[in-house]
């Protein structure tokens, strides 16, 4: 199985292919070019393809405004699920948003990880996928990621030392858990749509 995997950073930009995936390095690009790259490599993959999203700009939203945060998180997101789409390849993805995503949430309010516009965002970047993608789409909402480069040292030590008083949704959660379920989703598909929290990340990463 193959998968093609939309990722990012501040500084890459293009398309390249690895042993085992075909990677959509998107977050410089256009979106009519992440959506070419995107068929293109779906359309030249052996056996099945999968699609898998992790795009957003993470830390420093706060610092942008809501159209320079829905350039990435929303527009390049809808154009690498148009492309999956349009490739008539794929028939199900697996996108990470975050917890409290929320398409009615307030525009003016803080646009930092967590606040009103930031929620909104990540609310829109979901409504775009599943409009614009595959007729599956399985949302991940993480809350704080142990192992990321946007959360703190501190902060992540401090994380377990109150996980018993977290609620369940809110918990804290590794990089390598959310792959594992992400992946899991991808090697068994659901038939319907749906939202992954921690728990239910959780069970499908065993």
């Amino acid at each position: 199985m193959k998968g093609v995997k939309n990722t990012g950073t501040d500084r890459y930009g293009g398309a390249f292919v690895t042993e085992n995936c075909l990677l959509i390095i998107a977050a410089t690009m256009t979106a009519d070019a992440v959506q070419s790259a995107t068929v293109d490599a779906a359309r030249n993959a052996d056996g099945d393809v999968v699609g898998l999203s992790v795009l957003g700009i993470g830390a420093g939203t706060g610092k942008r405004t809501i159209d320079q945060h829905r350039a990435v998180d929303v527009e390049l997101n809808a154009a690498f699920a148009r492309g999956l789409e349009a490739s008539g390849r794929v028939e199900h993805l697996a996108f990470m948003s975050a917890v409290g995503a929320n398409p009615t949430a307030s525009t003016t309010a803080s646009g930092a990880v967590g606040g009103a516009r930031y929620n909104r965002v990540k609310g829109e970047a979901e409504e775009a996928v599943k409009t614009h993608g595959p007729a599956v789409v399985s949302i991940f909402r993480p809350s704080m990621i142990i192992g990321s480069q946007h959360t703190p040292a501190l902060l992540e030590k401090l994380l377990p030392l109150f996980s018993f008083v977290t609620p369940a949704k809110f918990k804290w959660i590794t990089v390598a858990q959310i792959a594992r379920a992400m992946i899991a989703t991808s090697l068994h598909p659901p038939t319907t749509s749906g939202i992954y929290h921690y728990p239910e990340m959780m069970s499908q990463g065993h």
